[in-house]
């Protein structure tokens, strides 16, 4: 991961890479959402909608929508299957949280497996009026039946989003976000976030708002709105999402830093009971993902190696090494 924060010179080719691509660095590929080709009846009204939707986990039949408000708000979501629209699925009403930057999470369930859906969002019973489309497909229910289906992956990290009065003076490292559309226009079917994927400033990492605060600010920028409503998107952090440059287990507000996070990925799942942190496991196709956590409980990078020297700690570590040995995915 980079460190593009820290107080040492950067190289001029590799700011003009940040500012070329936004700050996020790397697409990759292993079918897919077609953002620019959904027809959605008309609209009733506009919302007070600041971020999203962003598709978050899917499985199967089961798929989770986040949205961010400027305030309170009833937020529900409807999708049906592409081919038939008159087959409307809604979702639980939740409550944006003031406690949670006023986002909310609902689920859509007894959706149809290896199915493309398209869906809209209301909030307080109106229609949110968006200018792109909406849509996701859920995972195909190929064991015992077929070859496991292709399926293509996006991943990045390092998603620097410019804010002048706050960023540290001189040229920023961020800017001209295209590359959202970019990888938006390959049509993946998953969007994996590797860590960097907002950048936390001084004045945002000594407090739980602070840290809210800049999820916020990232989260509606203009051009990443149509990556986030149109694929899946599972997240992990690295250090500047986590706290200051380097930030290691004795970052004080690493509670407040795992909340946020939570609040604004809408991940499978966080850790486990007694072992906090964003590590999670999914599976997509035949193929296994492990995304870990190298920040919760990692001893900082100065501290003299030897063996004993933490990482992941170890019941992130036992978890790893457990669940590697169960899988029976293919990759």
């Amino acid at each position: 991961m980079s460190n593009e924060t820290s107080s040492k010179p950067e190289a001029l080719s590799r700011r003009e890479m940040l500012k070329r691509t936004g700050g996020l660095l790397g697409l990759g590929t292993v079918a897919a959402c077609a953002p620019g080709a959904v027809q959605r009846p008309e609209a009733t009204s506009r919302s007070r909608r600041i971020a999203g939707p962003m598709v978050g986990y899917g499985t199967h039949r089961e798929t989770a929508i986040w949205l961010q408000l400027d305030g309170p708000g009833e937020v529900w979501f409807e999708a049906w299957p592409e081919a038939r629209p008159a087959d409307r699925v809604r979702s639980e009403l939740v409550e944006a949280d003031p406690q949670r930057a006023f986002t909310a999470v609902a689920r859509l369930m007894r959706l149809e497996p290896g199915t493309r859906y398209l869906y809209e969002a209301f909030v307080d019973g109106r229609r949110v009026e968006l200018p792109y489309g909406c849509s996701f497909v859920t995972q195909a229910l190929w064991e015992w039946r077929t070859n496991p289906p292709e399926f293509k992956v996006a991943f990045g990290s390092c998603a620097y989003i410019n804010e002048e009065q706050y960023d540290r003076p001189g040229q920023g490292y961020g800017g001209e976000y295209e590359i959202f559309g970019s990888v938006a226009r390959e049509q993946a079917d998953l969007m994996l976030w590797l860590g960097d994927n907002v950048y936390f400033r001084e004045v945002d990492w000594a407090s739980a708002d602070g840290l809210a605060y800049r999820y916020t600010h990232a989260r509606r920028t203009p051009e990443l709105q149509p990556l986030l409503a149109s694929t899946h998107h599972i997240a992990t952090w690295d250090d500047h999402d986590y706290g200051p440059n380097d930030a290691s287990w004795s970052y004080p507000f690493k509670e407040a830093a795992l909340d946020a996070f939570a609040t604004f990925w809408a991940n499978p799942s966080y850790g486990f009971s007694d072992t906090p942190g964003v590590f999670t496991r999914f599976v997509w196709g035949d193929a296994e993902f492990f995304m870990l956590d190298d920040r919760y409980y990692r001893a900082h990078r100065q501290t003299p190696d030897d063996d004993t020297k933490p990482l992941l700690g170890e019941a992130q570590l036992a978890w790893l090494l457990d669940g590697l040995t169960a899988s029976t995915a293919t990759f």
